[in-house]
């Protein structure tokens, strides 16, 4: 009877433990949550213009490209960034000629990773 009771008080002095944990972690997540997002500055890019994201599928496998146009009489090389799926920040270098418009690679996947998120033109020169 008297190793019962301190197992009863040992598993409920763990789940107030655990409760506490969990209150700490809730609490932190709305702070998080509330607190203003920081605006992305946005890169000032004249003559450059992303068009968007295109899907090159064969079977199942995709190729995701970035459709850039260069509007200037110059080439620009211009850096766009984006999100994979697992939250990483990568980017990619391109050249754009003089008044084309490319499809710049930007990942090759065998169709189980999503397409890239947040796309944006990150610099150009």
């Amino acid at each position: 009877m008297k190793i019962q009771i301190v197992l009863s008080c040992g598993l409920l002095l763990f789940a107030s433990l655990q409760l506490a944990g969990c209150k700490a972690y809730l609490e932190a997540l709305q702070n998080a949550q509330s607190a203003p997002k920081q605006a992305e500055t946005p890169v000032d890019c004249p003559d450059v213009e992303l068009l968007g994201l295109s899907d090159k599928g064969l079977l199942d496998a995709h190729v995701y490209c970035a459709k850039i146009r260069n509007k200037a009489s110059y080439t620009k090389s211009v850096t766009v960034e984006w999100v994979d799926m697992y939250g990483q920040t990568k980017n990619s270098s391109f050249n754009v000629p003089a008044g084309q418009i490319i499809e710049g690679r930007l990942s090759a996947n065998n169709g189980i990773e999503r397409k890239p998120q947040n796309l944006r033109i990150s610099a150009c020169y």
